[in-house]
């Protein structure tokens, strides 16, 4: 990574978790979100990436948004 270009939380999309069967309540959480700009090495393409980091009942990181 080459440096974070902003921060920010921003609501799940509760709705697909409860047409999926999900505990809305449970899965309506804030998730924090990283636009960070990244390449493959020194000399690899720099992109401009949105991370996520969900703390639910499967926490982990996601890819979210990748912009050319």
């Amino acid at each position: 990574m080459r440096t974070v270009l902003d921060h920010w939380q921003e609501r799940r999309a509760w709705w697909r978790d409860a047409r999926e069967g999900g505990d809305v309540l449970t899965d309506a959480r804030e998730r924090q979100v990283w636009r960070v700009e990244a390449s493959a090495g020194r000399l690899g393409r720099v992109g401009v990436f949105d991370l996520g980091f969900d703390r639910g009942d499967a926490p982990g990181w996601q890819l979210l948004r990748v912009a050319d």
